[in-house]
């Protein structure tokens, strides 16, 4: 059955207003092109894991809201390399720091400590973060998506990788 132009546009809009959603009292918007970003403190994050695929228009739904194949694991260098060379949606990336990561983590939901509308896929794990540990250079600060815990590791650790860019 052939839809009129009335009922796409009306299904469009109806899907905007359903993938924008509240983590915490937060308004997260899906921006379907891979990003969400939070329109509390205006940074707009990767929505799936590094190395994974965002899923796309398929058919008469207008956003797949999966992450594709499996999230890779980085040292904190490969994962700073990954995120300043990430070519997604026209946007310059990085690797957000401990307290931009933690604003994402809802440790109402673990596990994972994400929530999985927003952030589909979400692995179990430890994320980097962009921040160094003060009492010792040669680690630096993760959030584990597991607990919701922040801790250190030494930087050589395999963790996973969501960037991030904005303010």
């Amino acid at each position: 059955m052939r839809k009129t132009k009335l009922q796409q546009s009306t299904f469009i809009i109806a899907g905007i207003i359903f993938l924008t959603t509240h983590l915490g009292g937060v308004p997260f918007t899906d921006s379907m092109d891979g990003t969400v970003t939070d329109t509390a403190t205006n940074l707009t994050w990767q929505k799936c894991s590094a190395a994974e695929i965002p899923g796309g228009i398929s058919g008469d739904n207008i956003y797949n809201a999966t992450c594709n194949s499996t999230a890779r694991t980085y040292t904190w260098s490969n994962a700073l390399h990954y995120c300043k060379n990430l070519s997604l949606a026209g946007k310059t990336w990085r690797l957000p720091s401990v307290n931009e990561l933690k604003s994402i983590r809802d440790s109402g939901r673990c596990p994972p400590c994400a929530d999985s509308t927003i952030f589909p896929n979400t692995v179990n794990s430890a994320y980097w973060s962009a921040s160094s540990y003060a009492l010792n250079n040669a680690q630096a600060w993760y959030v584990d998506f597991a607990a919701g815990g922040l801790l250190q590791s030494n930087k050589t650790s395999l963790f996973r990788v969501r960037c991030v860019t904005g303010p």
